[in-house]
C-alpha cells in the first residue's frame, strides 16, 4: 500500500472521528437543553462520557426544578391558609374592640 492510499484512509478515519464527535457535542448541547426524550447509551454512536454528564446534570436540574415548583405550591397555598386565618383574626378583633366599646358605654351610663 502506497504512502499515499494510507495517508487517504487515515483522513478518512478522522473525518469519521470528527463526525462522530460533531454529533457527540451536538449532543451535550440537545442534553443541556432537556430535548433527550430517548437518550444514546453507552456504546451507542452519540455517546460519549461527556454527554453523560451533561446528561446526568439535566436530570438533576429537572428534578430540583420540580420540587422547587412543588415547594413553591405548598408555600402559596400556607400563605392562603395564614390569610384566611389572619383575616379571621382581624374579624374576631374587630368585633370584640366593637364589643368591648359597648360595653364600655353601658357601663358608664
Amino acid at each position: 500500500m502506497s504512502k499515499v492510499t494510507r495517508l487517504r484512509a487515515r483522513v478518512e478515519d478522522l473525518e469519521g472521528e470528527v463526525e462522530q464527535l460533531r454529533t457527540q457535542l451536538a449532543g451535550c448541547s440537545v442534553a443541556a437543553l432537556g430535548g433527550t426524550l430517548n437518550p444514546a447509551r453507552l456504546g451507542q454512536y452519540g455517546w460519549s462520557p461527556a454527554y453523560q454528564d451533561v446528561l446526568d446534570l439535566r436530570l438533576r436540574v429537572d428534578d430540583l426544578k420540580s420540587g422547587v415548583a412543588e415547594a413553591n405550591g405548598r408555600w402559596m397555598e400556607a400563605g392562603r391558609r395564614v390569610g384566611a386565618w389572619r383575616r379571621r383574626a382581624l374579624v374576631a378583633e374587630a368585633q370584640l374592640e366593637v364589643t368591648s366599646r359597648s360595653t364600655r358605654k353601658e357601663l358608664r351610663r
